[in-house]
């Protein structure tokens, strides 16, 4: 079972849940074995040391989740950008297709109104669960866009 349709099928607190008890219990652990093998005495000495290599490390991954939350923020942001633009252009052509003569315009409206319920009743949730959605609601689209074009019926 792949990690994105388990996170589909399990609640996320619990997921979450998972994810932080298995994190502390590994982290824990090694420093057990590390305490173990080197002995808290040995330790000491590097404290200094290490004081400094943590503060660096964690500069190093502020930084980095720095960029990769604003690298995701930007991917959502262009998704959102790229979703509204569909939105805009069905519903202009939809607005279109009443200066048409009645029965061209009546296919046009027909064929978007397929194509809006393909999406949001099986792109949608394809993409929600991280798959490749099908190219059905393309063609229902282009079918669409080649009776606005020709003004006939296809």
């Amino acid at each position: 079972m792949h990690l994105i349709e388990l996170m589909d099928r399990v609640p996320l607190w619990l997921v979450g849940l998972i994810v932080m008890i298995v994190a502390q219990t590994y982290a824990i652990g090694l420093m057990l074995l590390t305490r173990s093998i080197f002995g808290v005495s040995r330790l000491a000495e590097n404290n200094e040391v290490a004081g400094f290599k943590f503060a660096v490390v964690g500069v190093f991954y502020a930084v980095l989740l720095a960029f990769v939350v604003v690298a995701v923020w930007e991917e959502y942001r262009n998704t959102e950008a790229a979703v509204r633009n569909e939105a805009k252009a069905a519903v202009d052509l939809h607005h279109i297709s009443f200066g048409l003569p009645l029965g061209d315009g009546a296919v046009i409206r027909q064929r978007l109104l397929t194509y809006t319920d393909h999406v949001r009743k099986f792109e949608w949730p394809t993409m929600a669960r991280g798959k490749a959605s099908d190219d059905r609601a393309g063609t229902s689209n282009s079918s669409a866009r080649r009776s606005f074009k020709s003004g006939r019926k296809i």
